[in-house]
């Protein structure tokens, strides 16, 4: 995440205002540490970001560098020993003074005119322009770094799940049982390959609705212990688990109970079957995945891909086909068999 720099105290000290210059001035400094190691932080991240984010590095090495100066102007201390050229400012006068020789007196530099000259006022003034000239670069380089982090390239991740039926696997609704669920034997797909499914009379129950209105649940296929696709119901309120496919939809309506409604007659099955009677040779509606995007200008931005995982069957970035792109998103669709696709995805528009 991109460092953000401190705002400095305001107002800033000014040596046109002595009276309240060394309590700004305490706390302007006090804040210039935290300034100066955010900066430095920046600095680093601007030079990791590459050669679009040069310009913006600059600015905030420009803002490290000003603050590192300005931190060396400390308050007098009388029992210090100072450098010739050293910087202080006076708790008396609230003027910065530089120091003629090396050494130490408890004379405040505002009266020790033997070993202290004070810095001009303008001098003074250009050490605070200059310091707000540095946060406002370090902002710029901040925004800038930001820009090309969260627009001009983005990456992420996502998942491509590709399952559905080969042929059969068509739920009805029992006669034979209070609120069963009938199954007929067909084929489906998952993992990569295709898998036998046999079918069975009241294969799944589904659940009584007392609730005051209407609910859905999903008839699904799971794979058992032993390695068999069977049929199973969501309980109301619950989602299809990991690992299994969604065949039909079921709406049932308020009030209905085995007592009310044994024979499923007011619940309303929809099919939610996605068949691919051709797999894997061929795909009819090719398993897709829609990330979503910080929002660009245009969308003739660029795509790159990377498969870190996948199940079953080869599958690599020549197997992602993009089919559309928004400037707030795009939709690939997955030219394989395989399932469980773990897609990387980088975009990148440097003239955003």
């Amino acid at each position: 995440m991109t460092t953000l720099i401190p705002a400095l105290p305001t107002p800033v000290p000014q040596s046109a205002d002595p009276l309240n210059f060394a309590a700004r001035a305490d706390a302007f400094l006090a804040a210039l540490p935290g300034f100066a190691a955010a900066a430095n932080a920046q600095a680093a991240e601007n030079n990791a970001a590459g050669n679009s984010a040069a310009l913006s590095g600059a600015a905030a090495q420009l803002a490290r560098d000003l603050t590192l100066a300005a931190i060396a102007a400390g308050k007098f201390d009388p029992a210090a020993n100072y450098t010739a050229g050293a910087l202080a400012w006076s708790p008396v006068t609230g003027l910065i003074y530089r120091r003629l020789g090396a050494g130490k007196s408890a004379a405040d530099p505002g009266s020790d005119t033997a070993n202290w000259l004070r810095v001009a006022p303008e001098s003074q003034d250009e050490i605070v322009a200059a310091l707000k000239f540095a946060l406002d670069q370090a902002a710029l380089a901040n925004y800038g770094v930001r820009a090309l982090r969260q627009q001009a390239q983005q990456q992420g991740e996502i998942t491509i799940i590709n399952r559905g039926v080969v042929s059969g696997c068509a739920v009805s609704k029992s006669t034979t049982a209070a609120r069963n669920l009938s199954l007929a034997a067909g084929v489906c797909f998952a993992h990569g390959r295709a898998w036998p499914v046999a079918g069975g009379d009241n294969a799944a129950s589904v659940p009584a609705n007392t609730g005051a209105g209407p609910v859905t649940v999903y008839a699904y296929l799971f794979k058992d212990a032993a390695s068999l696709w069977k049929l199973a119901v969501t309980p109301i309120g619950s989602a299809v688990p990991n690992g299994a496919i969604t065949i039909y939809s079921l709406t049932i309506p308020s009030g209905s109970t085995d007592a009310s409604d044994p024979n499923l007659a007011n619940v309303k099955l929809t099919d939610a079957r996605r068949i691919e009677a051709q797999f894997p040779q061929l795909l009819g509606s090719p398993a897709s995945a829609s990330p979503v995007i910080n929002t660009l200008s245009a969308n003739d931005y660029s795509l790159s891909f990377d498969v870190a995982a996948a199940t079953g069957a080869p599958c690599d970035g020549r197997h992602i086909v993009v089919s559309s792109r928004a400037t707030n998103g795009f939709t690939v669709l997955l030219a394989s068999a395989a399932d469980n696709v773990a897609l990387r995805w980088r975009l990148t528009k440097l003239n955003n």
